[in-house]
């Protein structure tokens, strides 16, 4: 599933080692979780999300029917979130700055 979301993100023109894979939580990976992060500039961010979701649409993935965030997707047991936010609780950013976050989870046990 990292692959995927590596394709998806190289896809939208950014840099998968520029941003945290975050599916292998204190080195140990779980293979029901796969995620990345990244600080961008917003106007970079929001261009990214739509080249993000085509390019999952492509590999497969189809739009959550409850469409209730930016960015859901499911495929198989997976879901998958995307957004961008400009604030984040826990997080300082610098005007201008948004964070990327995408995270799949897989349901199927």
């Amino acid at each position: 599933m990292e692959r995927e979301l590596q394709a998806a993100i190289r896809k939208a023109g950014l840099d998968p080692a520029k941003g945290k894979t975050t599916g292998v939580p204190n080195g140990i990976p779980n293979p029901s979780s796969a995620g990345w992060v990244a600080v961008l500039a917003t106007p970079e961010a929001e261009r990214a999300l739509p080249k993000i979701a085509a390019e999952l649409e492509r590999l497969g993935w189809h739009p959550d029917p409850d469409g209730s965030h930016p960015l859901s997707y499911e495929k198989s047991d997976w879901f998958l979130v995307g957004r961008s936010v400009a604030e984040a609780d826990a997080v300082t950013l610098a005007p201008g700055e948004s964070l990327l976050t995408l995270a799949a989870t897989d349901f199927g046990g």
